[in-house]
């Protein structure tokens, strides 16, 4: 098991073989890591490289119990709801993920519902601004 906080320190890299050509320095040989043994740092390092992307973090949960509680790490979605939403600072939530998600289904459902408002008024002929003055939000 690697030592706490060797993550930060060491400078080792994941590489896929057909990328091996696009490193520096040619790859130091030993025995091969399988994706089931790589420490819990080295998933959470991963599941942070992909937190651009929801549908990318959900899909990598479902890979593995060890990838699913890289997911279910409170750091990576705190990160997420700072990069993705306007959080006030000082928030502390019981839950980063449950807020995130909040947030997510809160956005897309006033954005379902602005979008189905301003096509309602285009087939009623009206213009954006009409809909505006009329109190609509869009």
């Amino acid at each position: 098991m690697p030592e706490r906080g060797m993550a930060k320190r060491c400078k080792a890299m994941i590489v896929h073989p057909r990328f091996v050509h696009t490193l520096r320095a040619a790859p130091v040989s030993g025995r091969r890591v399988r994706f089931g043994e790589l420490p819990p740092d080295a998933l959470r390092m991963l599941a942070a490289e992909l937190s651009e992307e929801l549908a990318d973090v959900l899909r990598f949960e479902q890979v593995s119990k060890p990838c699913r509680d890289a997911v279910g790490n409170e750091l990576l979605w705190k990160r997420m709801c700072l990069n993705t939403f306007s959080v006030p600072e000082g928030t502390r939530p019981n839950s980063w993920r449950e807020l995130y998600r909040f947030n997510h289904e809160f956005l897309h459902t006033v954005l379902l519902y602005a979008t189905d408002r301003l096509m309602a008024a285009r087939l009623q002929g009206l213009t954006p601004g009409m809909v505006l003055n009329m109190g609509m939000a869009v």
